[in-house]
């Protein structure tokens, strides 16, 4: 047995013989004119206790001194006589365990009196939310700009919420109060419990487009007129259209991301005479990507020139064209085909080179298409050749889509006119009912109705889908 247990035995023995002396002879130890010590002890290290927890300490004493309990504070913690403190509201208290100087046994005065404090710090008590949704979803910000306020709806109201920036480099986070600080792309995230909600938030470098052609940079916010010059969006860049007006197409190199900034108008036209998209989407196996804010007001038009989409692919005249996908998330976005091109989708496809875009998936925004004379408001321009696009997708999550077909074409989402064997769509889905299996519509004559959450309605050449009221 080592030196350290035999004293801390011997310490013990001695507290516990003194604890007896002292109950069984308190008139000998003291008297009401000479009062003892009441040997009274307790930890003074601070605690720090959620609202709503307990937590009991309780103050020694080797005598039969009456002990009492108290709190600073007792909107912020309360305390029992057995040293129970309850954790009330947020703050600091004071616990204080005071030895009275009367005896428990003979109820004699014989002690002096003495007190032991420590301090209980109670923060908000964790409550976790069963929801959460925030007011913003997507926002574009200025870099070194204005701070954003985002404003979350949780399910209870007193829920604890924290918040997280994906790059603060990018931006900060403080209780929803957003900083932007350099450019990029930061996902704003609140979480309290299992449950939490995002927020993406663009912040850009502001640039004021002239009359000159220009290549954006990545994570450029553009505005201005710049005329009858091109813009150049590079392969993988992002950019924010907030008050842009063009008088030629718009060229994506490969895969590229378009913000439309809340209340900005913007429109690009291409030169009537010629065989361009409105925005010419990248090549085989990239995407063009159009994300609105949050409150969708951004609006984005399209013109396609002579027999091209307004967004999608040119007119295949000199060469096959080949372009990649295009999804739209958000925004108010209004795409017209030129004579003979499809609002979104292919241009005219020429009796000597085809003409083929990929997937078309809109899954959010106010979307109208509209077809030029012989072309789908959304899908395939008129062929002479073979014209092609890929899977078509409608989801539920639009505010509206709206599409009219040209006088000539079949469909107002599909293929357009042409020989049949030439002209080819891939599946089309509205919400989540297959409607065209790339070879027939189910039901063969669509009619108005509902669709897998989306309500059709057709008004002779144009097709309307909204949302199934919840």
């Amino acid at each position: 047995m080592t030196k350290n247990v035999l004293t801390r035995l011997l310490q013990a023995s001695l507290m516990c013989c003194l604890a007896v002396l002292f109950t069984a002879c308190d008139d000998v130890f003291g008297n009401e004119d000479n009062p003892m010590s009441a040997y009274l002890s307790m930890s003074d290290k601070p605690v720090t206790l959620k609202a709503g927890d307990t937590y009991r300490r309780k103050a020694i004493s080797v005598t039969t001194a009456v002990v009492e309990y108290t709190s600073s504070k007792t909107d912020v913690a309360t305390v029992d006589n057995e040293g129970l403190v309850t954790a009330k509201a947020e703050g600091i208290t004071t616990i204080t365990a005071t030895a009275t100087g009367y005896s428990s046994q003979n109820g004699k005065k014989i002690y002096q009196p003495a007190s032991v404090s420590y301090v209980v710090t109670v923060v908000p008590a964790t409550v976790s939310a069963t929801s959460l949704t925030l007011n913003k979803t997507t926002e574009v910000l200025a870099k070194n700009g204005d701070a954003l306020t985002i404003t979350a709806t949780a399910t209870p109201a007193e829920a604890t919420l924290t918040w997280e920036s994906s790059d603060e480099a990018v931006a900060t986070v403080a209780n929803g109060v957003v900083t932007p600080k350099g450019a990029g792309i930061a996902t704003i995230t609140a979480k309290s419990g299992d449950v939490k909600a995002t927020c993406e938030v663009f912040v850009g470098n502001e640039v004021d487009l002239g009359a000159s052609a220009y290549e954006a940079k990545n994570y450029d916010i553009v505005k201005g007129n710049m005329g009858a010059y091109q813009l150049t969006i590079p392969a993988g860049f992002k950019v924010a259209f907030d008050g842009v007006t063009a008088t030629k197409q718009i060229v994506c190199s490969g895969d590229a991301t378009i913000y439309l900034a809340d209340g900005s108008t913007n429109s690009v036209t291409a030169v009537s005479t010629d065989g361009n998209a409105g925005i010419k989407i990248g090549g085989t196996g990239t995407t063009l990507t159009i994300n609105g804010e949050t409150a969708g007001t951004g609006q984005l038009t399209a013109q396609g020139g002579y027999y091209a989409a307004g967004i999608g692919t040119n007119y295949s005249y000199y060469s096959a064209v080949t372009g990649g996908y295009i999804v739209i998330n958000g925004g108010t976005v209004t795409a017209n085909g030129g004579s003979y091109g499809a609002g979104i989708g292919t241009g005219r496809a020429s009796s000597s080179y085809s003409n083929i875009c990929g997937d078309i998936t809109i899954n959010g925004g106010t979307v109208t298409a509209t077809g030029g004379s012989s072309a789908a408001g959304i899908g395939t321009g008129q062929t002479l050749s073979s014209n092609t696009c890929g899977a078509i997708t409608i989801g539920t999550g639009v505010t509206s889509v709206t599409a009219t077909r040209g006088t000539s074409s079949p469909n107002s989402i599909g293929k357009g006119e042409g020989d049949e064997d030439n002209q080819n769509c891939g599946t089309i889905t509205f919400g989540t009912a297959a409607v065209f299996n790339g070879s027939a519509w189910s039901p063969a004559t669509m009619t108005a109705g509902t669709y897998g959450g989306l309500n059709l309605a057709i008004s002779g050449n144009t097709w309307t889908l909204t949302p199934v009221a919840p």
